[in-house]
């Protein structure tokens, strides 16, 4: 799963939000400066593709997306009053999870 994008037929508002979101989240868990601009410039192409970049990059990348979802998800998790787009991103955080992690292993 070398790319990471959203769904076409989601509202596209609602949908560079949350990708956006999720990006600024995974630059909590890199230190790398080339990372924080791989991670810009997905933000302002919408789309995270992790085969045009160096190996040991892209991993970097996937284990700190995949560290923003797992976060990302918990925290929805846990909140009590959720609106049909937050329930709607538990189990897809939960698959781009699972799918980081046959990326990087």
């Amino acid at each position: 799963m070398p790319v990471v994008a959203f769904n076409e037929d989601e509202d596209w508002f609602a949908r560079k939000a949350v990708f956006r979101d999720l990006l600024l989240r995974a630059k909590e868990y890199v230190v790398s400066e080339a990372d924080r601009y791989e991670l810009r410039a997905a933000q302002a192409l919408d789309i995270l593709d992790l085969t045009d970049i160096p190996a040991d990059q892209a991993k970097r990348l996937a284990l700190a997306v995949r560290s923003a979802a797992a976060t990302f998800r918990r925290e929805l998790e846990t909140k009590e009053d959720k609106t049909t787009l937050e329930t709607e991103l538990i189990p897809s955080f939960q698959e781009l999870e699972e799918q980081l992690n046959a990326f990087v292993d």
